[in-house]
């Protein structure tokens, strides 16, 4: 049966990306029965969570996307971490607030869910920063993390590079992009507050955020970032 729920689970998958909701609820609720028989909850937590996915984008359910991925949480806080990637769920619950501040009238619940929604960000910002597989990706874009640093150090030579990566940037037709041009600026213009800089970033945008801003505070903090092989060789 644990075998035919992995199948289940992967059918729910493929049939939300299509648009089939109602399906692949359906079949993750009958996943989720099996993994609970089984108590395994390295398939139960991420089961709870792409459920909570689906139903947070019905308005009428929010309350119930909720209990599902306070309850992955829950389970994703007892795994080793580097056997989870704690920080989606993390982000599912941020969207969830975001989605609960916009539909209420309530002052305080609105102000209350936003302030839970950037606390879950930088969780979400955290967990992944932490993981070891990100340091790897971090490296291949050394160049860009190297000339904001010494940019902001005061580097004339560095902040023209900078200036000129982040012109490139928001030419570029991809919205990750010119968030990220957005805040190389604002780093650029003095900004340290890593709640207004990642604002309107994805995850990949924001650990190469993390990583200036820890270079910035304690350049030995990347050192092993700026030193790798990975990285093209640029110094100023």
């Amino acid at each position: 049966m644990a075998d035919v729920a992995t199948t289940w689970s992967n059918l729910a998958l493929v049939v939300s990306k299509s648009g089939k909701q109602e399906a692949a609820e359906m079949w993750l609720r009958k996943t989720i029965e099996v993994d609970r028989k089984f108590r395994n909850p390295m398939e139960l937590a991420p089961d709870l969570c792409n459920l909570a996915k689906i139903l947070k984008d019905i308005p009428s359910r929010l309350a119930e996307a909720r209990r599902l991925a306070e309850e992955a949480l829950a389970i994703f806080t007892t795994l080793e971490p580097g056997m989870s990637q704690i920080w989606i769920i993390y982000i599912v619950l941020a969207e969830i607030a975001e989605k609960e501040a916009e539909m209420t009238r309530d002052s305080h619940i609105k102000a209350e869910r936003q302030t839970q929604a950037r606390e879950y960000r930088r969780l979400a910002r955290d967990a992944e920063y932490k993981f070891p597989g990100t340091r790897h990706g971090l490296r291949r874009v050394a160049s860009y993390i190297l000339a904001v640093i010494e940019a902001c150090a005061g580097n004339p030579e560095a902040r023209l590079v900078a200036t000129d990566i982040q012109r490139q940037l928001k030419e570029d037709d991809g919205t990750e992009c010119q968030a990220l041009s957005k805040a190389f600026g604002l780093m650029l213009l003095g900004e340290r507050d890593e709640d207004i800089i990642c604002e309107g970033l994805g995850q990949s945008g924001a650990m190469i955020v993390k990583a200036i801003l820890q270079g910035i505070s304690d350049p030995s903090l990347v050192q092993d970032l700026l030193e790798s092989p990975d990285r093209d060789g640029r110094t100023f």
